[in-house]
Formats: structure tokens, sequence, C-alpha cells
């Protein structure tokens, strides 16, 4: 997959989640046609023959590592019972 180039990964990522041409195209602020063009090259540069057959190999693949800890955000922290909070 790094033969891709950013934009392509980031049509990639949205076919993936079963977004539409327009949809995407919305999204990425780019012509439903570019995005036929970008998901083409994708096609093309990963050696598959269709669409479905794209979703079929991306499914495949490992799930990304989730976030760890110290990269998600601190509200989802829970509150250390040991400092003050300073609300009263």
């Amino acid at each position: 997959m790094s033969e891709l180039t950013p934009r392509e990964r980031d049509v990639l990522e949205l076919v993936v989640q079963g977004r539409l041409a327009k949809q995407i195209a919305k999204r990425l602020l780019i012509s439903p046609k570019t995005v036929e063009v970008h998901r083409s090259r994708v096609i093309k540069k990963l050696g598959v023959e269709s669409l479905a057959q794209l979703l079929y190999v991306m499914n495949q693949l490992p799930a990304p590592a989730p976030a760890q800890e110290a990269d998600k955000p601190n509200s989802s922290r829970s509150p250390d019972p040991k400092k003050p909070s300073g609300k009263r």
C-alpha cells in the first residue's frame, strides 16, 4: 500500500467505509469523477480486478492497532482521585 498516494489512501479509506463516490467527493472537496479515477488507480495498483475484490482484500487485512492510552484525549480518562479537581 505504500505505492498509493496520500489522496488515493484517503479515497480507499472512505471506499472501505462504504461511502459512495458523491459522498467521498463532498468530503474531500473533489469531483465524483476524480474519486472514480483515484478508486480505479487504487484497484490497479493493488492488483485487484474489481471494487468487490478490493473490499474483500481490505477486509482480510488486520485492523490497525487501537490508540495507546497516551494518544487518547484527556476527557476519556478517569479523574485521578488523589488530585484536587478545583471544583467545589
